[in-house]
């Protein structure tokens, strides 16, 4: 006969339990050398952005009201993103050197659409033009552009006005760009964009912020390592994977089952 467990589990949230680090976590691995994970549907919707990687990088809004800016969607808690309002977050400096070898950003986002050439700074942490690292949308959204130190990439494949999953990875000198979980496309850049500045979502970080996001942002996180392509995978199926805590003790044993042993929910529980 099959174990029911709490249901509560299934989606994570910070009344309900989450993960808080690699011990409670159903996907431990993914907690190895992560930095900075903002995880929206958590639901915590104050003046700042939650980082529970523990590290407690919490980005705060600037030119957002809470009150409004944070929104409810099919994923979840979201930030809604004004452009025209000048809205982004930032969080100070989190790393020096988080963009100096291999490294993963991945995240939720919806592009609004616009028309003509445009930037939408997604991710900056730069110490002037040209050095450090950008992530952005570029001309009427029709692809990414990654800016590494010295190297800029033209990234193809940018959806707007529909969610996306979107995870930059640079092993060595390799960097690609998988949306949805597709490998997308790529380029080569070995190139060191450490620097002291402060990490800016939704707009560039030096000199005046500028380049500002246009849409909904439902999480940002990023590693010290390249991810695995069966990780990259996992954070596409499982919006939660990063947060999602380990099953609950059965009822009827007083043994914690494995990480990842569920198999289909039946009536509301969870069933393995």
């Amino acid at each position: 006969m099959a174990t029911i467990y709490r249901p509560a589990l299934w989606l994570p949230s910070y009344e309900q339990g989450f993960a808080r680090d690699a011990s409670e976590a159903a996907n431990p691995n993914l907690w190895e050398e992560l930095l900075f994970n903002w995880h929206g549907p958590l639901g915590v919707t104050g003046a700042t952005a939650w980082d529970v990687s523990g590290f407690s990088n919490d980005p705060a809004l600037t030119n957002m009201d809470p009150a409004t800016d944070w929104v409810t969607t099919e994923r979840g808690w979201a930030l809604e993103l004004d452009h025209d309002a000048s809205q982004y977050l930032t969080c100070g400096n989190i790393s020096s050197t988080i963009f100096a070898g291999d490294f993963t950003v991945a995240g939720w986002i919806i592009a609004n659409p616009a028309a003509g050439v445009f930037t939408r700074v997604l991710i900056d942490k730069r110490s002037g033009a040209g050095a450090g690292f950008r992530f952005l949308i570029e001309n009427a959204g029709s692809n990414f552009r990654v800016d590494l130190d010295g190297t800029t990439l033209t990234l193809l494949a940018a959806n707007t006005g529909v969610w996306n999953y979107f995870t930059l990875r640079r092993i060595g000198t390799a960097v690609r760009l998988f949306v949805d979980g597709v490998d997308v496309d790529g380029g080569v850049s070995g190139d060191d964009a450490s620097n002291n500045n402060g990490l800016f979502i939704g707009s560039r970080s030096f000199a005046a912020p500028a380049g500002f996001w246009d849409g909904m942002i439902g999480s940002i996180s990023i590693w010290y390592r390249g991810l695995a392509f069966s990780e990259i995978k996992k954070l596409v199926v499982d919006e939660h994977a990063i947060v999602r805590p380990r099953l609950a003790v059965p009822l009827s044993s007083g043994a914690a089952p494995a990480a990842g042993g569920i198999s289909q929910i039946i009536g509301g529980g969870m069933v393995v």
